[in-house]
């Protein structure tokens, strides 16, 4: 708390003012920046990128996603601490994954679409943590998850294509 209070400039009772303890700091902030990742995620997975190609939806949740991490002091201590990818997040993410991949990759059925959703989730979460991580290489390694995942969808579209039989 006293790190917090000298960054802040204030005083410690100051911040103790507003935060009666360590847990009530790191529960604002986790449902504050929790928050502002689901609606990012949100927009970035909004109807408009169902006719994206993925590979630019991919770009642009990697590169927005940098700007929030960047912008959000203590991101990286909670996301190491495992606080801001936890439950809650990930069910509406997964329902926005498979709208977003039955789009994408329209023959996919409904169990492994289910499972890529599930899969990317799980993905974007390690590489996440990995980035967080990083200080110094925040932007390399979100380069390195962007880069994972358009493979990964690229290879379901490909997999997808190659199983489907003439008219």
């Amino acid at each position: 708390m006293e790190e917090v209070a000298r960054r802040a400039g204030v005083s410690i009772g100051a911040v103790y003012r507003f935060f009666p303890s360590k847990s009530a700091l790191i529960a604002t902030l986790t449902d504050l920046y929790r928050g502002q990742h689901e609606a990012f995620g949100a927009k970035v997975h909004d109807p408009a990128s169902l006719t994206r190609p993925a590979a630019d939806v991919i770009k642009d949740y990697f590169s927005g996603f940098a700007s929030l991490a960047q912008n959000q002091p203590g991101w990286q201590g909670l996301t190491r601490a495992g606080y801001l990818f936890g439950s809650g997040v990930a069910s509406q993410w997964t329902v926005r994954l498979e709208r977003w991949l039955a789009a994408q990759v329209p023959g996919l059925d409904v169990r492994r679409r289910r499972n890529a959703a599930i899969t990317i989730q799980a993905l974007t979460g390690w590489l996440l943590l990995h980035a967080a991580e990083d200080a110094d290489g925040l932007d390399g390694a979100l380069q390195e998850a962007q880069t994972v995942l358009e493979g990964y969808v690229g290879q379901l579209v490909q997999q997808t294509s190659s199983h489907r039989r003439p008219g």
